[in-house]
């Protein structure tokens, strides 16, 4: 077995109650421990590994959410709040006092729907498997002179077992901050957001369909394959490089593309959870967590679509966009079929900050009503 191989089980016994694996854990074992080897090299493939492992090395230098400009599929942030409606971060633009004055804010993120546009829903048909990951670190896990150093992932699939058609229609358990909630010390952070489709013969889609093959609902629902809560910078590194070499990686010129379909690609996203982090020129330019508000992630080949009609739109029960005059009984039919969101693709996100975290001196948390 490959070094690479065993220290991905090692770290599987190791990290104890920090991770939590779908009921599949056993076969997730034995596919990592006899599947065959990418490129027959004897190691995980390589350029897989160094992509994985270098996106998390550095802090993102785009603004406004853009983390990959020249990529169509780069993820795209609008806020929505019951005051303004969609907007997107600089018009109007958001003031720091829309978001909380937290020190040490306690943040949770839910992924509450996905909708593909009719393009992609064939991309969807002619898939096997689809994938969504997201990671969420505190500062000081890319600068050294930022405060913490811990990481928190969630990954959750969806496979098409026995000849199914993948239906992405429900989201179940695709968040951090389950339990407890993942604090950012200074306010700042940075977020990715990761979804990609597979066919049978990619590497991942082989241990993911490992791992959800005794579930009924493994096509129409997006499943918990790993929650990985507050670790430590050396574990949630570790995590990168051992899955790095089955996951997929974005340069179709690479052998580890093959096979893969991105609806979002991969990158770190600048992210301001309180006032004072809204106001540091490192972080001004992310996502601002605003109190109450929901996101909209677009690709960035469908971001003027969207703002173009977003204007009509609400945000409806479920997450999911609709006509304003849309009546509640309506919201499923009117969200796959109301002609001017054809084009576009979304996942809808609740993410805020809840509360404040105890300090190192052991003080009292300050918490808010979360509304979701």
């Amino acid at each position: 077995m490959s070094p690479d191989r065993r220290d991905f089980l090692r770290f599987l016994a190791a990290a104890g109650p920090a991770v939590a694996l779908s009921s599949g854990t056993d076969r997730l074992q034995a596919q990592v421990e006899h599947a065959p080897e990418p490129g027959g090299a004897g190691t995980f493939d390589s350029e897989a590994v160094d992509f994985w492992t270098r996106l998390f090395q550095s802090p993102p230098t785009a603004t406004l959410g853009i983390s990959h400009p020249g990529d169509e599929r780069t993820p795209r942030f609008f806020v929505h709040t019951v005051k303004d409606g969609f907007r997107v971060p600089m018009s109007p633009p958001i003031q720091p006092t829309e978001l909380e004055s937290f020190e040490r804010p306690n943040v949770k993120l839910r992924v509450l729907a996905f909708k593909p546009s009719e393009k992609d829903g064939h991309e969807i048909d002619a898939s096997q498997s689809g994938t969504l990951r997201v990671d969420l670190l505190q500062s000081g896990m890319l600068n050294a002179d930022q405060p913490g150093d811990r990481a928190s992932t969630a990954i959750s699939g969806l496979t098409a077992n026995g000849g199914a058609k993948l239906q992405p229609s429900s989201l179940n358990g695709v968040a951090i901050g389950g339990e407890e909630a993942f604090t950012l010390p200074g306010g700042g952070g940075y977020l990715n957001w990761t979804f990609f489709l597979q066919k049978r013969d990619a590497p991942w889609h082989k241990v993911l369909t490992a791992m959800l093959e005794a579930s009924r609902f493994a096509a129409g629902s997006f499943m918990p394959v790993l929650s990985l809560g507050t670790v430590a910078k050396q574990s949630w590194q570790g995590l990168n490089s051992m899955m790095g070499g089955l996951l997929p990686v974005t340069n179709p010129a690479l052998a580890a593309a093959r096979s893969t379909f991105w609806m979002f690609t991969p990158g770190l996203l600048n992210v301001a959870a309180s006032q004072k982090a809204y106001q540091d020129p490192m972080f001004a330019d992310g996502v601002p967590l605003i109190k109450g508000a929901h996101y909209v992630v677009v690709p960035q080949a469908q971001y003027k679509a969207f703002g173009d009609v977003m204007d009509k739109m609400t945000l409806a029960q479920g997450g999911y966009i609709v006509p304003q005059d849309t009546k509640p009984a309506d919201v499923f039919e009117a969200a796959y079929n109301t002609p001017a969101l054809n084009d576009i693709s979304y996942l809808t996100v609740h993410c805020e900050a809840i509360s404040e975290a105890p300090d190192s001196c052991g003080g009292k948390s300050a918490a808010r009503a979360v509304n979701t």
